[in-house]
């Protein structure tokens, strides 16, 4: 029996509109459009739903069935870059894997990266400097795994650029510096220690 990790309840704006049109729109307080939904089946309870950032880039889209998502869905980071592909459930479980046994073990071998776009190529960071980024690691939704430093403390949030860059670092002293992926086990818990992935920077004053 497949087995599904994180029922991820997504909060949408809209179930059923009371108009008499299929299609529907949805605004920010500001006048941008912030989501279309279309009905697909209304006596399935079905719709396909998008959502967008006040930019106007596409924040999210798929099929939703009484206020959850079902089937194939994408989410996409604010400057248009995708975040996360994945399918969920009738139930609108998010859909992992099915060898729950072999996590954490088994995100290790799924394609990631970790994007810096102040850093140049082969450039070292420099102490003090504030310093951007996002991680993707392929079919596996941001909210699934934790990003520390090489002490087991979170990240900070980029609370300027949350939407395209979610995190920020700043080095504090010269030398290695550490960021790394944790990932749950089969009961769902993150553990320090590996395996993890690890990204390494130089850092210099």
């Amino acid at each position: 029996m497949i087995k599904y990790l994180y029922c991820l309840e997504l909060s949408l704006f809209l179930l059923f509109s009371c108009h008499n049109s299929n299609v529907e729109k949805f605004y920010y307080d500001t006048g941008e459009l912030k989501g279309i939904t279309k009905i697909m089946d209304q006596s399935q309870g079905t719709y396909t739903y998008k959502e967008f950032y006040k930019n106007g880039i596409l924040k999210e889209e798929g099929i939703a069935q009484d206020g959850h998502p079902i089937g194939h869905w994408k989410k996409y980071y604010g400057d248009g870059v995708l975040k996360w592909e994945g399918d969920y459930t009738k139930n609108g479980n998010m859909v992992i894997s099915s060898d729950t046994a072999k996590f954490p073990s088994y995100f290790l071998r799924l394609p990631n990266y970790l994007e810096m776009p102040m850093k140049r190529e082969n450039a070292k960071l420099k102490v003090g400097e504030n310093y951007k980024f996002r991680v993707l690691v392929h079919g596996i939704e941001p909210s699934n795994y934790l990003v520390v430093d090489s002490l087991y403390n979170l990240i900070p949030t980029n609370k300027q650029d949350s939407d395209t860059y979610p995190y920020i670092i700043t080095p504090g002293r010269a030398g290695k510096l550490h960021i790394l992926v944790l990932f749950p086990n089969e009961e769902g818990h993150f553990l320090r220690g590996k395996p993890y992935l690890s990204y390494d920077f130089l850092v210099e004053k």
